[in-house]
């Protein structure tokens, strides 16, 4: 199996003309990435298979425990979703400092 790094993949996405970039207004160093058209039919043909998959992941659990899952990543998402937001103005270090005391 290959590991790719994310600019890599980035790279392929665009190469396969899934995905668009363009430069960030507000970040000369940084570049803004969105879904082509071929791109959203690509994830609309494959939701039927990654929600599959999604099933799959979880069949060893039992509901109450399928439950407990969707509770732990949902509060995590409700935790983390504001730090990604806040990270494009603040650089890491101010982020664990106010997060974690560090």
């Amino acid at each position: 199996m290959e590991f790719s790094s994310g600019m890599e993949i980035i790279r392929r996405l665009k190469r396969g003309q899934f995905i668009s970039s363009r430069p960030d207004p507000s970040d000369g160093r940084a570049k803004l990435v969105s879904l082509t058209q071929k791109g959203e039919a690509l994830i609309m043909q494959l939701l039927p298979q990654m929600g599959q998959l999604g099933q799959l992941a979880i069949a060893p659990l039992s509901p109450k425990e399928q439950q407990q899952l969707h509770y732990l990543l949902q509060k995590l998402n409700v935790y983390h979703n504001p730090i990604f937001y806040q990270a494009h103005q603040d650089d890491m270090q101010a982020i664990l400092a106010e997060k974690l005391g560090e």
